[in-house]
């Protein structure tokens, strides 16, 4: 919320300055120095928070009742332009209490001028303003694990859409559906702060995420599992026989039953 009030707060302040600076509308005759500076800083900040409340919500009406972006946005200008000339109204003679500003009506048209470019202004800074991009879609052939030892070390890079992990010496490489990398882990390890819904070890050297399996070949002496992001995986003989009852593969007997 209170960073979302910075850029309105801090154009105010800009615009308040210079618009001191100017003295528009016999404001360098009507008070002084500190006085001027007051007045506009004030009713400026104050223009440019209103500015962006009545924006917001002239826009969200827009979108709900088809109204172009430029009509919402210039109802929004003449909306927030009434309170704005009240401020106004009352800030002179709560400055000075010998000054006497015009009726309502007449000085509504000199807010109004003022209120248009410091809206423009906003809006502008806005539209050039960094926004942060939207997430990728998730995989759908990825684990995203939970928070565990083995993401602490894996790079940011990677993300944690896990496919596989595979032991080298004494590392175990980790390959996501953005890459892969070393880290220096155990696969023990690494297996238990995953748990076995995430996905199984099928090999003394490797561990694979279920939903990476896209199919298997199988022959009468071996079985690889091929997975989303191209690699084969091969599956130790001890471990042959859970990972079929658990529907990992189908044998080329029973792909003909």
């Amino acid at each position: 919320m209170l960073g979302e009030l910075v850029r309105p707060v801090a154009t105010g302040v800009v615009s308040g300055v210079i618009l001191a600076l100017l003295a528009p509308y016999q404001t360098g005759a009507i008070f002084d120095a500190a006085e001027r500076y007051i007045f506009w800083i004030w009713c400026s900040v104050a223009g440019a928070l209103l500015l962006t409340a009545f924006d917001r919500v002239a826009t969200t009406l827009g979108r709900e009742h088809g109204v172009s972006r430029p009509l919402s946005a210039s109802l929004g200008v003449l909306a927030a332009a009434v309170p704005i000339t009240l401020i106004v109204h009352a800030t002179a003679p709560a400055i000075d209490d010998g000054t006497r500003l015009l009726p309502f009506w007449s000085l509504f048209p000199s807010v109004l001028i003022i209120c248009i470019p410091l809206q423009i202004v906003m809006l502008l800074l806005a539209r050039t303003a960094p926004r942060q991009s939207p997430a990728p879609a998730p995989d759908p052939h990825a684990v995203t694990a939970p928070r565990s030892p083995l993401f602490d070390k894996v790079p940011a890079r990677l993300g944690r859409d896990l496919l596989c992990l595979k032991t080298e010496d004494h590392y175990l490489r980790v390959y996501t559906t953005a890459g892969d990398a070393l880290i220096l882990m155990s696969m023990s390890d690494a297996e238990a702060s995953l748990g076995r819904a995430a996905g199984q070890r099928v090999h003394r050297s490797w561990w694979v995420a279920r939903a990476a399996v896209k199919s298997a070949t199988t022959t009468p002496d071996a079985v690889r599992l091929n997975l989303t992001n191209g690699l084969e995986v091969p599956v130790s003989r001890s471990r042959r026989q859970s990972l079929r009852d658990q529907g990992w593969f189908q044998t080329d007997d029973e792909d003909e039953g």
